[in-house]
């Protein structure tokens, strides 16, 4: 599923999943700093590499959002949209 974000599309799947949800960025979108900045705001997200032992994946990371609370929701989103430069 593509969705544009400013200039860049939202690629997003397993959303169907009901779960998570895997968001692949942009280029150019350091996801090691995203995943840093993540966790010192107490939101958890994981890289789609650790699930991938034997292939290697693009970039993306793994969004659960089954447990989340509201608020959690919203630092999840304000995160994603810092990320990729939207407003």
């Amino acid at each position: 599923m593509d969705h544009a974000v400013g200039a860049a599309p939202l690629r997003v799947s397993g959303e169907h999943a009901g779960f998570h949800l895997e968001w692949w960025p942009p280029p150019g979108i350091d996801v090691a700093a995203l995943l840093a900045r993540a966790r010192a705001l107490g939101v958890g997200l994981q890289p789609v590499a650790e699930f991938c032992r034997r292939v290697s994946w693009p970039a993306g990371v793994v969004i659960g959002y089954s447990a989340r609370q509201e608020a959690d929701l919203e630092r999840l989103e304000a995160l994603l949209r810092e990320a990729a430069g939207v407003s």
